[in-house]
């Protein structure tokens, strides 16, 4: 039976928070990935319809959860190559080159339905940073990508429901990002510091600040592709 309750609490950076059932009672855990529409991020206060699941702790948590007026979500965005290429002014080079970049650099999107879509191969160089600047200016969201920058700041863990190593780190491009790691899932990247090297592979969040990049670990699940972080030769996932 479909439950209702309304947000109570919302953290945007880290893309979930927590809901309190109408008629009362705990509040239960809900990540954004649960909501069927991202057309407007989730508030505190607003009422939300939703399914009782539970995680992989056998922690009670919400899914399938739509917001009143909630459009049903749509299908697997697909973007066409080609427009992204006339954006960063290459139509030009289509002729020569278009489809060597196009081999190499899919754009990939997942939601909570679809485990597993195209895989994003990206170089070690601009490609990642395009995607992702361009997923920023567009406020896109639920984008696989997979980059390298270097951190800039290290914050403390956040223990509130699953616990997660924080920090920022910064791309060629001059963006930031906020990478948000579930060290309930996946090991804790031992020995960090400012100016290292990070090398991701996550699902980008827009927000005001450059975006964050979570899931860079496996999903018990399955249900999601899995991500990773390579730091210093060691891969965490």
């Amino acid at each position: 039976m479909r439950q209702k309750g309304k947000i109570t609490r919302w953290n945007d950076n880290k893309g979930f928070g927590f809901l309190t059932p109408i008629g009362g009672g705990k509040e239960i855990f809900v990540h954004i990935n649960a909501f069927k529409s991202h057309s407007n991020r989730p508030e505190i206060n607003q009422i939300v319809s939703y399914d009782i699941s539970t995680d992989n702790q056998g922690r009670v948590c919400a899914e399938n959860a739509s917001r009143l007026g909630d459009k049903p979500r749509n299908k697997v965005e697909t973007r066409n190559p080609f427009s992204f290429l006339k954006k960063i002014g290459l139509i030009t080079v289509i002729g020569f080159g278009a489809f060597s970049y196009l081999e190499n650099n899919t754009l990939s999107y997942t939601n909570k339905n679809t485990p597993i879509t195209t895989s994003v191969v990206v170089d070690s160089g601009s490609s990642n940073t395009r995607q992702i600047e361009t997923a920023y200016q567009n406020r896109q969201s639920n984008l696989q990508v997979t980059g390298k920058g270097k951190v800039i700041r290290i914050l403390a863990d956040d223990n509130n429901g699953s616990r997660h190593q924080k920090f920022i780190i910064q791309l060629a491009s001059g963006q930031t990002l906020l990478i948000s790691h579930n060290i309930d899932l996946a090991p804790r990247i031992s020995g960090l510091s400012k100016n290292d090297d990070i090398e991701f592979n996550g699902e980008y969040e827009w927000n005001a600040k450059g975006g964050v990049v979570h899931w860079t670990h496996h999903d018990p699940r399955g249900r999601h592709e899995d991500g990773w972080l390579k730091h210093r030769g060691s891969l965490y996932k």
